[in-house]
């Protein structure tokens, strides 16, 4: 038991994982999504609490495992994600960043990116959802993950 409790205090000293101030540059880096699309005569995303939370998870994986990519831990894909949590949708796209804190930074890389680009800029993708996941021993130390949607009606 005292073992257990040692190792569940090292996991939390050397491993945060979405904080307070990490789901508000979550939400900052949506708002600027929105002000890119805006700007183009693109309507905005809507903030989604199911794609919020396939995109914590997915960052969450990415960062606990140091790992990049659209591929989790256990293989699965954007699709699988969307499955689990049974959100049917008519489209879905995923976007990743790594090793910036500041959500302008994010939407920079992102933007330097045509795929990324595009998902931003998709004017069929209605709903969004944000997650940060952090990782101070990690390659990358910060992993975002935007996941888009549109949901089927």
């Amino acid at each position: 038991m005292k073992r257990l409790l040692c190792l569940l205090i090292l996991a939390f000293l050397c491993f945060r994982v979405y904080a307070q101030s990490d789901s508000i540059r979550a939400q900052k880096l949506l708002q600027r999504i929105n002000h890119e699309r805006m700007a183009r005569g693109i309507s905005a995303l809507t903030n989604s609490f199911p794609l919020n939370a396939i995109a914590q998870s997915h960052a969450s994986d990415l960062a606990r495992h140091n790992m990049r990519g659209h591929t989790g831990s256990d293989s699965s894909k954007l699709v699988d994600r969307l499955q689990r949590i049974h959100y049917s949708v008519r489209a879905a796209a995923e976007n990743a960043a790594y090793g910036f804190l500041q959500p302008l930074k994010v939407l920079k890389q992102m933007m330097g990116s045509t795929e990324h680009r595009a998902n931003i800029l998709n004017p069929y993708l209605t709903e969004a959802g944000v997650g940060l996941a952090v990782n101070d021993s990690s390659n990358f130390r910060y992993y975002w993950v935007v996941t888009f949607a549109r949901p089927s009606e």
